[in-house]
């Protein structure tokens, strides 16, 4: 081999050249692009993902407590919600709820909280067929952007007028809340799941199961019947600590302690509103009122686990206002009823409350178990 070849050997075996480099260098930004790109639509992927639950979760709650109001309520608290720049506007038959601005409190409409970011609208539509006004279908949509694209997430459901039971039933809303003494951000019902308890109450309702109390654990057996004023079996409600409800489940025999603890707080009896006729006994002649309507109940002594159609009357002679003598009226609010504590049920000090009063009426003496 001569010199020359000895030469162009060395150069073919040097290293890399220039172009190797710059080919390289190319290659490594193409690769550090994709990967950004792909971490960012994961990024996006996944806030889409959280926005969407968030608007699925606010959707299904509003559902949920809207089936808990009574039928000819749900427009009525739009209505005022709309009213006095309220959170709500009303466009037909829709109602829209912008969530609150990142300085405010979430915007909170039955007992829902809309976030900022969500838009809500609530359509509220009627069957063809619905002379009598008894079904009406709720459709609510919540609407949200995800890289400026906007989406929405829409669920329906048709509610149905309730059936005329004997009485107004008992209220779990904060403003009856706050007769037992608690706040919806201080409790938690018996059937709700909570991580942390500690501070909190735990609101029991309770029923009879034909051998004994027991507390209420599911949420659908709220909607059913769980007392019979007629038969004198009242609703009623322990107010508990998490080791007081822990006891009870253990052992029912508790419940029936603390159901008839005079002295505590814990133990209270639902009271519907009621009126007596004018001139009437107050054992004989007490009406369950309808409602907040002008409305007396009908034929409510009797059977008391059966639901009763069209049993109202525009009973004039009753003052609604006032229980023989006794007010449902607070901070300007007309009550569908009232939790009273069990202590006042008998003692002749309380001859002028509630709980005293419908306990002498024909609807008494409270039979308990």
């Amino acid at each position: 081999m001569n010199k020359k070849q000895k030469i162009n050997q060395l150069n073919n075996q040097s290293g890399m050249t220039a172009a190797d480099a710059l080919m390289g260098l190319l290659i490594i930004i193409i690769t550090i692009g994709v990967i950004a790109m792909v971490y960012t639509n994961l990024v996006i992927g996944a806030r889409g993902v959280d926005r969407k639950t968030g608007a699925t979760r606010i959707a299904t709650n509003l559902l949920e407590n809207i089936e808990m109001v009574y039928y000819e309520e749900v427009e009525k608290k739009l209505e005022e919600l709309s009213k006095n720049n309220g959170p709500v506007t009303h466009v037909g038959n829709t109602y829209i709820i912008n969530g609150s601005r990142e300085s405010q409190e979430d915007t909170a409409v039955f007992d829902t909280k809309i976030p900022a970011g969500y838009t809500v609208e609530i359509l509220i539509e009627e069957p063809e067929e619905n002379a009598l006004d008894l079904l009406k279908k709720i459709t609510v949509k919540v609407r949200y952007n995800t890289n400026n694209n906007e989406e929405n997430v829409a669920l329906s459901k048709v509610i149905e007028k309730e059936q005329i039971r004997e009485c107004n039933s008992p209220q779990f809303e904060n403003e009856y809340l706050e007769q037992l003494g608690v706040s919806k951000d201080t409790c938690v019902m018996s059937y709700q799941s909570a991580e942390n308890l500690t501070g909190k109450s735990i609101i029991c309702p309770i029923k009879y199961n034909g051998q004994n109390y027991e507390i209420m654990t599911n949420k659908e057996e709220i909607k059913g019947i769980w007392y019979s004023y007629s038969n004198k079996q009242w609703a009623r409600v322990l107010v508990l600590s998490a080791s007081e409800y822990n006891e009870c489940i253990n052992n029912s025999s508790k419940i029936s302690e603390k159901l008839k603890e005079n002295q505590s707080q814990k133990s209270y009896v639902w009271v519907p509103r009621f009126g007596v006729k004018s001139g009437g006994n107050l054992f004989g002649d007490t009406f369950f009122k309808y409602k907040n309507a002008d409305l007396a109940i009908l034929n409510s002594y009797g059977d008391g686990n059966n639901f009763m159609k069209n049993d109202l009357d525009l009973e004039g002679s009753i003052d609604w206002s006032n229980a023989n003598g006794i007010s449902f009226e607070e901070n300007n609010q007309e009550l569908v009823g009232k939790w009273c504590l069990y202590s006042t049920l008998e003692s002749t000090s309380n001859v002028n409350e509630l709980a005293y009063k419908l306990n002498q009426s024909q609807y008494g003496p409270l039979r308990e178990y």
